[in-house]
């Protein structure tokens, strides 16, 4: 059972340089989209491999049997989607968090730089419309004549989000 833990971190592993490498060579434009991508196909190719492949079961926790084997099958997917889960976490706080670009421009722009710098490279408009343009990418809104129109998706994540942040006393903004 443990050696199914080892061989999904080493799947995740190639998960994470493949998205390196392809991210560093090729600057897709739905980021995204190709994450989840390339994640699901390291997944399959290591489900298929996973049932090809003998099992060593070199700790012996289990007899060699078919239960033990999607047991540890079915431990190694909740490892592989945790880390997953895990790294989007990280991804997005990358490519989305204003801290960060506002830390890196001011490291690239030599440690120091003025508030109307930060105003300038950061107006609000710009950064509203980029959320909004995220959104109809993600299939939350849809535009219809200039107005913002909740789907059945962004209804459901807005009803969970809202009842998430009066419960947790976040409100406003927040």
């Amino acid at each position: 059972m443990i050696e199914s833990y080892i061989y999904s971190g080493i799947a995740f592993t190639i998960f994470l340089v493949i998205h390196f490498l392809y991210f560093h060579y090729r600057k897709p434009v739905d980021r995204w989209r190709m994450v989840v991508r390339m994640a699901v196909a390291v997944f399959v190719l290591y489900s298929v491999l996973f049932f090809l492949v003998p099992f060593p079961n070199w700790f012996f926790l289990f007899r060699d049997t078919v239960l033990a084997k999607m047991m540890a099958y079915v431990n190694s997917v909740v490892l592989y989607v945790f880390l997953f889960l895990s790294y989007a976490q990280v991804y997005f706080l990358i490519d989305r968090s204003i801290s960060l670009r506002i830390l890196t421009d001011i490291i690239e722009a030599g440690g120091t730089v003025s508030r109307e710098y930060v105003r300038e490279r950061y107006s609000p408009e710009v950064l509203q419309q980029r959320r909004l343009d995220d959104m109809v990418y993600g299939g939350y809104v849809i535009v219809n004549n200039g107005h913002y129109t909740l789907t059945v998706k962004g209804r459901s994540h807005a009803l969970v989000f809202r009842l998430c942040k009066k419960y947790l006393h976040l409100y406003p903004g927040g």
